[in-house]
């Protein structure tokens, strides 16, 4: 079977490559099966493909996630928020684990809704990765562009980290109009 370039829409997001024309076609049959009774049994089948897919997709980003928590080169909120989203579309009971996980929950969920990070766990996040990848360029590195991409990485992160909102779960927020209001 000869793939081809095609773009999708999952969701919110609008993938594009050869994968992404598996997953139409996967989509396309799921949508538009007959009603006969050897179809529905397909129809079941493909559910449960489906499922199964997307469980174990989300497993995997939740472990690359935990791992990004020590390693400063695997981000972690990308993993998480693809976990959630193949949780909610995989297994009902996973994603309310997530959702509701000590360690991941309200991170998650304060990302989703835009309340952003407390300031100490930005503080954290941000010492943890630059002692990391210092000694990383020092100490495990040899070549100068290896050492050059992992700066540039961790100074993006860093942007992206300090643009958050600073999250104060103390604080009351209101939209008023599309505009924030903070109420202490």
């Amino acid at each position: 079977m000869r793939l081809q370039k095609c773009r999708c829409r999952v969701g919110p997001v609008t993938l594009t490559g050869s994968f992404v024309s598996v997953l139409a076609v996967v989509q396309r049959q799921y949508r538009h099966a007959p009603t006969e009774p050897t179809a529905a049994r397909a129809n079941i089948r493909m559910n449960s493909v489906l499922k199964v897919l997307f469980i174990s997709t989300g497993t995997i980003c939740v472990a690359l996630g935990f791992l990004g928590i020590f390693l400063p080169v695997l981000p972690t909120t990308p993993f998480l928020l693809l976990a959630a989203f193949c949780y909610a579309r995989g297994s009902e009971r996973l994603h309310r684990w997530l959702l509701n996980n000590r360690w991941f929950g309200a991170y998650i969920t304060n990302y989703r809704e835009g309340r952003g990070m407390r300031r100490r766990d930005k503080l954290i996040a941000l010492s943890v990765m630059w002692i990391s990848i210092g000694w990383t360029v020092l100490y495990a590195v040899p070549i100068w562009l290896g050492k050059l991409v992992l700066i540039m990485i961790a100074f993006g992160v860093t942007i992206h980290l300090l643009r958050l909102p600073n999250y104060n779960p103390g604080a009351r927020v209101q939209r008023i109009e599309g505009v924030r209001v903070s109420h202490k």
